[in-house]
């Protein structure tokens, strides 16, 4: 994403619109942590008390989300980034079928928390991120989904979607 379109910078970090968040009173915009190098940013973050966050995976320099629980006051939090880790493209109709059903309704496939654990330091367990699994006539498509934004949310987060 070219944040000079869509961002404002300020005080040397940016900041970008969010109008479609309805739990905010007053501050419609959120910080954009996009380096790994992010005391800096920590600390004014808590400085300002800010509590919506973006971390922005474009980038590709966070290896992990560890720093988060440096933030106690996070109110709003979004990931961008792609997700992709592993065999994303299906192969014959079957794989197509079982990965276009487990993008287009997620919260179907079948949650994997307390049997799978989360190894990927960029989205730890202890921040509601969870397995699920969708299989179709042995076909699986194993994904990841956070178990605390509830379905009602206007936002649903899944990510790396891959073929098993």
């Amino acid at each position: 994403m070219n944040k000079e379109l869509v961002c404002e910078k300020r005080d040397g970090y940016w900041f970008y619109s969010i109008f479609q968040y309805q739990g905010g009173a007053l501050i419609k915009e959120a910080i954009i942590i996009d380096t790994k190098d992010n005391d800096r940013q920590i600390d004014y973050i808590k400085q300002k008390g800010i509590d919506k966050v973006i971390i922005d995976q474009w980038s590709g320099e966070i290896d992990s989300f560890d720093f988060i629980k440096d933030l106690p006051n996070i109110k709003y939090l979004v990931i961008w980034g792609n997700g992709k880790t592993d065999n994303t493209q299906p192969n014959n109709l079957k794989s197509s079928i079982t990965m276009n059903a487990a993008k287009k309704y997620p919260n179907s496939g079948t949650s994997l928390y307390g049997k799978v654990p989360m190894r990927n330091p960029k989205m730890p367990g202890w921040l509601g991120w969870t397995k699920y699994q969708m299989s179709f006539d042995g076909n699986t498509v194993h994904y990841v989904g956070n178990r605390y934004f509830p379905k009602w949310y206007p936002f649903q987060m899944w990510y790396d979607f891959k073929l098993k």
